[in-house]
C-alpha cells in the first residue's frame, strides 16, 4: 500500500504546498471576513438612520396608514445589502480551518449580533449619514435615504411644506418667507401658533411646516417645528438646498403632478389633535 500511494505521488507530480499558501490563505479568508462584516455594519448604520428620522406619524395626516409609511421607510437597497453581506461573512467563517465546529445558525447570529452593534455605533457618530450624504453626491443613480424623507415633507397640497427661513416680518399679510428644499420660495401666515412654536422661527433655520395650501406661494402654518436630523453627529446642517435641490424639486413635482387630496379643515384645532394622537 505505501509503495502504491508513492507511485501515485509520482505519476500525478504531486508535491506539498508550503506552509505559507495555508497562511495567506486563512488570512484572506478573515479579510473577507472582517470587510463583509464591517460593510455590513455600514448597511445597519444607514438603515437605522432611514428609520430613525422617518416621521411614520405624517403618513396618516396625509391620508396614508402607517403600514405605508413603514414600507416607504425601509431602504430595500441597503437591507439587501445588509443580507448578502452576512451571507458572505458566514461564508468566510466556515471556510476557516475551525468553521466546521459551528452551525450555519450560530454563525448568522453571530454575525448579525456583531454588525447591529457596530452598526449602531457607527450611526451614533453620524457614519450613516455621511455615507447616505456621499454617495448622493458621487453616485448619480443613487437615490439617497434623506432627500426622499425631505421631499415628502414638500406637500403643500396635502399640509405639508419644511425648508430654510429666509425672512422674518410683522406684516398682517405674512409672518415669515421660507425657502423649501426644492428652491420655491413661500409666504408663510401663522394661523394657530403658540409662542412656544414661534421661538423656531428665526432667519436661518430650517423647520417643518403643518398647516394648509392658502395660494400658489402662501401656506397657513398651524405648527412649526425645528427639522432635526438625527445621526448625524459631526453635521450640524442638512444642505439640500445646492446640488441635491433639483432632485428634491423633481419628486417634489412628479408628487405634484398626482390628484391632491384635502384630508384637514380649515379649522387649526382639529389639525392639531390629529398631531397629538400620533
Amino acid at each position: 500500500m505505501p509503495e502504491k500511494i508513492l507511485q501515485a505521488i509520482r505519476s500525478r507530480d504531486i508535491c506539498p504546498k508550503p506552509k505559507w499558501h495555508f497562511l495567506a490563505r486563512t488570512f484572506s479568508i478573515w479579510v473577507v471576513f472582517g470587510v463583509a462584516l464591517f460593510l455590513g455594519s455600514v448597511a445597519v448604520a444607514v438603515i437605522i438612520f432611514a428609520f430613525v428620522n422617518a416621521d411614520i406619524g405624517l403618513y396618516r395626516l396625509v391620508g396614508r396608514g402607517p403600514v405605508m409609511g413603514i414600507l416607504k421607510t425601509v431602504p430595500i437597497l441597503w437591507l439587501s445589502s445588509f443580507v448578502i453581506l452576512l451571507a458572505v461573512a458566514e461564508y468566510a467563517v466556515t471556510n476557516t480551518k475551525r468553521g466546521y465546529k459551528y452551525t450555519v445558525a450560530q454563525v448568522g447570529l453571530v454575525n448579525i449580533f456583531v454588525s447591529v452593534i457596530l452598526g449602531g455605533v457607527l450611526y451614533s457618530v453620524g457614519f450613516g449619514y455621511a455615507v447616505d450624504r456621499e454617495l448622493s453626491e458621487r453616485v448619480q443613480a443613487y437615490r439617497p435615504i434623506l432627500e426622499d424623507q425631505l421631499s415628502f415633507l414638500i406637500q403643500p397640497e396635502r399640509g405639508l411644506l419644511a425648508g430654510e427661513v429666509i425672512l422674518v416680518t410683522t406684516t398682517e399679510a405674512y409672518h415669515f418667507q421660507l425657502r423649501d428644499f426644492s428652491g420655491k420660495d413661500w409666504y408663510v401666515r401663522q394661523i394657530g401658533l403658540d409662542n412656544s412654536q414661534l421661538v423656531s422661527v428665526v432667519p436661518r433655520a430650517q423647520v417643518q411646516i403643518i398647516g394648509e395650501l392658502e395660494g400658489l406661494d402662501l401656506f397657513g402654518a398651524c405648527s412649526v417645528k425645528p427639522l432635526i436630523v438625527h445621526g448625524k453627529m459631526f453635521f450640524k446642517r442638512v444642505s439640500p438646498l445646492n446640488a441635491s435641490s433639483g432632485r428634491i424639486e423633481a419628486q417634489v413635482q412628479q408628487r405634484g403632478e398626482r390628484k391632491s387630496v384635502q384630508i384637514r379643515s380649515n379649522e387649526c384645532e382639529e389639525l392639531h389633535t390629529e398631531i397629538n394622537n400620533n
